[in-house]
């Protein structure tokens, strides 16, 4: 177990394992493809330690310090999963529905002290979670497994395995 602290995050247990699926691509060859997320976010600090413990979870993090890097890696990374939004940061909104409109990602949103928005009003915008700072990292992992850790549909390879998924009571329920 690994504890650590830095201004608005806190770090608890780390339990790593892979975030991938197989996947069968145009000539018909299985391939692993591991989960993309964003982590947007203007403190350094902060950013890099949401990166580092989402990568030792097994996913591919891109990094964003503010709302044109965030765009980018929206436009050019294929198959964005998730994206964990800073609402300290200027321009998050258009970042929230650019992810959700290109990529159907999930959204994790990470509030400061600043009065926050009712849900309601956080979902139209694209929102599926918000949690208040300082972050827990086991908030942000159980979030993102409760969502996107599932194989997206008609991405699974076989009945066999969808039955396996689907019974297997360390995958998190689609619900």
């Amino acid at each position: 177990m690994r504890h650590s602290r830095c201004s608005n995050f806190v770090v608890a247990e780390i339990c790593t394992r892979p975030k991938s699926w197989l996947t069968v691509n145009s000539d018909n060859e299985m391939t692993a493809e591991t989960l993309k997320v964003i982590v947007a976010e203007k403190y350094i600090v902060a950013r890099a330690a949401l990166a580092a413990l989402l990568k030792d979870d097994g996913y591919e993090v891109y990094r964003a310090k503010n709302r044109q890097t965030a765009i980018r890696y929206i436009e050019r990374v294929d198959r964005v999963s998730g994206l964990l939004a800073d609402l300290e940061m200027a321009g998050w909104r258009s970042v929230v529905k650019y992810a959700v409109r290109i990529h159907n990602a999930f959204v994790v949103a990470m509030a400061g002290d600043q009065a926050v928005s009712e849900m309601n009003h956080l979902s139209r915008c694209g929102i599926h979670v918000c949690l208040k700072k300082p972050i827990i990292y086991d908030a942000v992992r159980m979030a993102i497994n409760q969502k996107i850790s599932w194989p997206a549909p008609g991405k699974l390879i076989s009945v066999s395995t969808a039955q396996l998924i689907r019974s297997g009571s360390h995958w998190p329920s689609r619900n």
